[in-house]
């Protein structure tokens, strides 16, 4: 009931009391604080702790995290709960936080922090506090940032009938058919192989706790964050590597345009692939219009829309051969993707820094390429 005091206990016995008298001190004490001294911890941690006080709370409790924060991805937010619940101490069964943990605990984390922390933080998120990770929690992390990022592409809304085959072959690649690995082991593949894969993630968890405190404000319990674009590059809708007669290169369905080259693989290649190939276009700086906090969030949160990949080349559109090829892509002064598909209907990329050129062997520095009745499309990057 409203007047009994909430206590729990943390990893050495102790008890961390966090009673209603406590909440209003810590929230007199954000008050005390003039605008241009707030930040969008203590912002958000002050309409947090107002919103678990009317539901009897003392304190921030999960629930209410979870509603106002992560109400499109409420999984996500338990997870974030718990992993500020276990860095403050408290038992990972806890569903309160005080307002001061929290706000100690947020600030770390949309702190300036190094691809290697990211990494830790969100693996043992993932790991729910084990020493190890299973295939299914690394499956859950890897879907987790795919329905961001979906979410949020540029052309709305998106799916991919292909994602789970795709997240089979990336978590089969990492655990080599052992059940479970360890931590330092699982931080280290992810840094090796798709390190921009954590970086999505924690670019929109960092966002949601920077600008969350004006959705709480405003009793908006289902923050779709439409500012926010997250980077997977949009294929220009060409012919795909499948049989389409007829249709004179449009009036395809999305599972016809994308054939070739499933959303769910565009979206795993941009986790992996060199900047220089999903470099982004950038937003202009967003203007603060005198918000005390807007040149804190800007440091670290970069807005950003997606590059395009064009199609240069499609064997089955342009014909098979490599003087069709060279005719298509010589012309093209820049980094290309071309993709093969071969035997079991395995696909290859080959990623060229540079121009292709002729020689007597085709390709471009580095690379080489193989003769053979192999349907090719090659994409360069758009601006």
């Amino acid at each position: 009931m409203g007047n009994h005091h909430s206590s729990q206990h943390n990893s050495n016995g102790s008890s961390k009391s966090l009673s209603r008298n406590n909440s209003k001190k810590e929230l007199h004490d954000v008050d005390k604080l003039s605008a241009k001294q707030l930040l969008p911890t203590d912002l958000l941690a002050k309409v947090l702790t107002e919103k678990s006080l009317e539901q009897d709370i003392q304190g921030i409790g999960c629930s209410v995290f979870k509603k106002y924060l992560f109400a499109q991805y409420p999984e996500l937010g338990r997870r974030i709960f718990a992993y500020l619940i276990t860095q403050s101490g408290y038992p990972a069964s806890s569903h309160v936080i005080s307002t001061a943990h929290f706000r100690t605990q947020a600030e770390k984390i949309i702190g300036i922090l190094t691809e290697e922390q990211q990494v830790s933080i969100y693996v043992n998120m993932f790991a729910d506090g084990k020493d190890e990770m299973d295939q299914k929690q690394l499956t859950d992390l890897l879907y987790t940032v795919y329905k961001l990022t979906m979410d949020h592409y540029p052309e709305g809304p998106q799916s991919c009938r292909h994602i789970f085959k795709t997240l089979k072959a990336v978590v089969d690649s990492a655990f080599h058919k052992k059940e479970v690995l360890g931590l330092s082991y699982i931080s280290h593949w992810i840094q090796s192989n798709c390190p921009k894969v954590i970086i999505l993630l924690h670019q929109y968890v960092v966002h949601v706790l920077s600008t969350g405190h004006r959705t709480v404000s405003e009793n908006i319990c289902d923050n779709k964050n439409k500012d926010l674009e997250l980077t997977t590059p949009v294929l220009e809708k060409g012919e795909p590597f499948s049989s389409l007669s007829g249709s004179g290169g449009g009036g395809y369905t999305d599972q016809q345009l994308h054939s070739m080259l499933p959303l769910s693989q565009v979206w795993i290649l941009a986790t992996t692939l060199p900047p220089l190939y999903t470099r982004p276009t950038q937003h202009s700086p967003p203007n603060g219009n005198g918000a005390p906090h807007s040149s804190y969030f800007s440091k670290f949160l970069q807005l950003s829309c997606p590059s395009h990949w064009t199609l240069l080349y499609n064997s089955n559109q342009d014909g098979l051969g490599a003087n069709r090829f060279l005719h298509h892509v010589l012309s093209y002064k820049g980094p290309t993707l071309t993709f093969l598909r071969g035997e079991g209907d395995n696909v290859f990329c080959i990623g060229a820094t540079s121009e292709w050129h002729r020689s007597s062997v085709l390709g471009c520095p580095g690379l080489y390429h193989s003769a053979g009745p192999t349907p090719v499309q090659s994409y360069r990057k758009g601006p």
